[in-house]
């Protein structure tokens, strides 16, 4: 589910750099018409970075990071699972490590606010409904933040290893 929220909100992205409206419908049609590749690379990506992880948490990591940007590839270059996650690994090598950081610097604060509702909630009494209600928000807003993070880091990627702009990588959709 991830992974088609970020196809749908990187049509958006991409629009709205090019200085152009966005449209919500569009942006759906768009990442339906790569919903199997997306699926398809939704459950190899889990397995193999399960499979990683099984081994021991570091290359779980190294995986991860590997992949990070696979939905824009699968999307944007409209490549298949396995050649998305290809194109991925090389447009991250070098940078896994700032990837790395920069996602423990957005998500450990998550962390703490989402922490930090759910004990609000607690200590007022809301009960269950008040706490869900707070993680539903939050996540939403995580998840929003997630996928720009994903868009921005591919883009920048494809700037400095492709040497492509906005433009070009939006010329796909037109």
């Amino acid at each position: 589910m991830r992974r088609l929220s970020q196809a749908v909100v990187l049509y958006s992205t991409f629009q709205d750099m090019r200085g152009n409206r966005v449209s919500i419908t569009q942006s759906f049609q768009v990442s339906l018409r790569r919903f199997l590749p997306i699926v398809g690379l939704a459950i190899s990506a889990t397995l193999l970075t399960m499979l990683a992880t099984a081994l021991f948490v570091i290359p779980g990591i190294g995986v991860f990071m590997m992949l990070f940007v696979a939905t824009p590839v699968c999307v944007v270059e409209q490549l298949g699972p396995f050649a998305s996650m290809e194109q991925s690994s090389r447009l991250t090598k070098g940078h896994c490590w700032k990837i790395f950081g920069m996602l423990l610097l957005t998500l450990l604060p998550a962390i703490i606010i989402i922490g930090a509702f759910e004990l609000i909630a607690e200590l007022a009494d809301g009960g269950f409904i008040l706490s869900a209600a707070c993680e539903l928000i939050w996540n939403a807003i995580l998840g929003a933040v997630y996928a720009m993070l994903v868009i921005a880091t591919y883009h920048e990627l494809c700037v400095i290893k492709q040497g492509v702009d906005t433009e070009q990588i939006a010329a796909v959709f037109e």
